[in-house]
């Protein structure tokens, strides 16, 4: 994610206050962008830790409030990514994890769409790993738990606090 005006990371329930969302944020941070986090409301504050310098609750119509942003980062899919269209800038992109975007609505608006697919990067996650060892990039653990309960860590989901759930194996 490059440095602009205001890239934003969506959330329904993971999203922006997940693992993956809440690193997003740190790295657009890093990067020398200004961002606008949406997400549930319970989650306003988790999100300004790790670098939103706005935050918007998607509960809300969010087209009004985080109007004119360069780059959405939509981890969350449905009716969350149909809706990011509409905030991006003419000629902003929408960068989709959870569900491919819909290439047509994105001509529409102007904006481009793409979806993102993790693929193995051994230089990428030694860059990562070198931002964590610095203290510039912070895992946050939601909550610690034996493999043995690892599917009810699976099936509390959206449920639980902000961050990644960590199994331990003993």
């Amino acid at each position: 994610m490059g440095a602009g005006r205001a890239p934003a990371a969506a959330d329904g329930g993971g999203g922006a206050a997940g693992g993956a969302g809440a690193h997003a944020v740190q790295l657009a941070r890093l990067l020398g962008a200004r961002v606008t986090a949406a997400g549930a409301a319970r989650h306003a504050p988790f999100l300004r830790r790790p670098g939103a310098d706005r935050f918007v609750d998607l509960a809300e119509p969010f087209a009004r409030t985080a109007a004119g942003v360069d780059v959405v980062l939509d981890i969350v899919g449905g009716d969350v990514q149909d809706r990011a269209y509409g905030v991006l800038r003419p000629g902003g992109r929408l960068v989709a994890l959870a569900s491919p975007p819909d290439r047509a609505r994105a001509h529409e608006h102007g904006v481009s769409a793409e979806a993102f697919t993790v693929r193995p990067d051994a230089a990428a996650l030694e860059q990562i790993a070198a931002l964590v060892d610095d203290g510039r990039l912070r895992p946050i653990v939601a909550e610690t738990l034996p493999l043995t309960l690892g599917r009810r860590a699976y099936q509390a989901g959206r449920r639980r606090r902000p961050g990644k759930t960590v199994l331990t194996v003993r």
